[in-house]
């Protein structure tokens, strides 16, 4: 559901609706109970309210949303900025005094690191 969630007690109000588009048309005013809410029953739960005026199920969803923000500019600033560099990013570099040097494996007599020999 987007949008905003507003808890209100439950009462038979009045609702206006509106079209959109070019020409704007207002409905008459109609209440909740002729469009067949049922606002006598106990149909749903009522949460308590905190001090700020909001409930605590719309403050977990909203410290919710702002841990997943977080969280996404802490991604876009990663992809803006770029990762950890390698050696051969910093070789590729224009002005860079590393050289990089590959050795061809038939003419290497050198053991690598975490090479085995031959038997």
């Amino acid at each position: 559901m987007l949008g905003i969630t507003t808890e209100l007690k439950p009462a038979n109000y009045q609702v206006v609706f509106e079209t959109l588009g070019d020409v704007s048309i207002q409905s008459l005013p109609v209440t909740l109970v002729e469009m067949g809410a049922d606002i006598g029953g106990a149909s749903g739960s009522v949460t308590s309210t905190t001090e700020g005026g909001l409930s605590n199920v719309t403050q977990g969803w909203g410290w919710l949303a702002l841990a997943f923000g977080a969280a996404s500019l802490a991604a876009l600033a990663f992809w803006a900025l770029g990762g950890p560099k390698d050696d051969q990013d910093v070789a590729s570099e224009p002005g860079s005094d590393v050289t990089q040097v590959e050795a061809d494996p038939e003419t290497d007599d050198q053991a690598s690191i975490g090479s085995t020999p031959d038997s």
